[in-house]
């Protein structure tokens, strides 16, 4: 028979970061390698930094704001979804919730930001 179904209580999970970034790790896989955060952001930092390895995928839960790349500013809002290949550049910014889903998981030592 398969496995089991899981329930994740968000409730049940630590809130890490800092003033603009706080996030609760949902789910982190090897089998499919990935990861699923919730992420609350609240910055008009526009720093941007990039994944050398994963592929970033955000859903806009709440909140407006912007993604910024080098090339591009693009309003986000409810019900956007931002996808954003492996080496891009980006920083979104606003007061935004997000879904961040990471293929392969998240791994911070593969993370490069600007100075």
């Amino acid at each position: 028979m398969g496995e089991k179904i899981r329930v994740i209580h968000e409730k049940d999970i630590e809130e890490k970061g800092n003033e603009e970034t706080k996030f609760r790790d949902l789910f982190n896989s090897d089998n499919p390698s990935i990861s699923i955060a919730k992420i609350s952001r609240q910055t008009n930092d526009q720093t941007k930094g990039y994944d050398n390895v994963s592929d970033n995928f955000y859903y806009v839960l709440e909140g407006k704001g912007i993604c910024v790349t080098d090339n591009q500013e693009v309003k986000l809002e409810k019900g956007d979804l931002i996808v954003i290949p492996n080496k891009t550049k980006y920083k979104n910014v606003g007061s935004l919730k997000l879904l961040a889903i990471s293929v392969p998981k998240f791994n911070k030592s593969n993370q490069v930001y600007d100075k």
